[in-house]
């Protein structure tokens, strides 16, 4: 069935009476439309924000006041960490007792002392091991060493003994010594010290049971006393001389 155009109809979608016109045909945007919120909501807003921002800074500002005591406390302490738990009410606060001063030992009386004759007297065998030993000599006029008795009597008078000179006695003579003169070597450089041990290879043998002579090569240069100026090269001849031949029971 056709429709039949007439000329009163608009073009266009049709209408009704009670629909209400859109946002476009309004030429409105539909953000636009909506409706802003009131000044009671805007300013519930911002008193949370302000809220919050101030317990925010509270709380910062406490942890900032309260770490420097706790870092001082640790340092002071050391910290309880790896420490073992102790109970400070149950421990003692007495001091600990100092320990006994130990007694002394008992002084020693300097010189002989026998434990077995604490309680007996001395006998006068024993005096007379504890009395200085003195001797005194005269011979020729002069004052010297001889022997003295070394027994003393009960009272600390000297026995009666003979004043023979013993052996001890003459071994106190002091002993005497000879005169000793030194002389510098007038030629030190050009010297060769006796008793020098000088390596030599022999070139001939030895029979010291026949005479003859004798002829070696020295391996290495003879230096003089100082060191200083050799005296004989190496490589120098050196002839010596058996004069007699040894006998059975000469020594060399």
């Amino acid at each position: 069935m056709a429709n039949e155009d007439t000329p009163d109809r608009p073009y266009g979608p049709i209408r009704h009476a009670n629909t209400a016109p859109s946002p476009v045909e309004q030429e409105q945007s539909a953000v636009a439309s909506q409706q802003h919120l009131s000044r009671r909501q805007i300013g519930g807003i911002l008193l949370a924000c302000a809220l919050g921002a101030g317990v925010v800074l509270v709380v910062t500002r406490l942890t900032a006041h309260h770490e420097p005591k706790l870092a001082h406390k640790a340092a002071v302490t050391g910290g309880t960490e790896g420490r073992p738990f102790v109970n400070n009410a149950s421990s003692s606060t007495t001091p600990p007792s100092k320990p006994a001063d130990l007694p002394l030992p008992p002084k020693q009386n300097a010189g002989f002392h026998n434990p077995f004759l604490t309680n007996q007297q001395e006998s006068p065998a024993m005096k007379a091991l504890k009395a200085p030993i003195m001797a005194f000599n005269q011979t020729g006029g002069g004052p010297s060493a001889q022997p003295a008795s070394n027994t003393v009597g009960q009272n600390g008078a000297p026995s009666a003994g003979s004043a023979k000179p013993t052996a001890f006695a003459n071994k106190l003579d002091a002993d005497q010594f000879s005169a000793a003169d030194a002389s510098m070597i007038a030629h030190p450089n050009f010297t060769i010290a006796a008793g020098t041990i000088i390596p030599c290879t022999l070139q001939t043998a030895i029979n010291s049971t026949l005479p003859g002579f004798v002829k070696c090569v020295l391996p290495q240069p003879v230096r003089s006393m100082t060191g200083t100026v050799t005296l004989l090269d190496k490589g120098t001849q050196v002839l010596g001389e058996v004069r007699e031949g040894l006998v059975q029971g000469q020594d060399r």
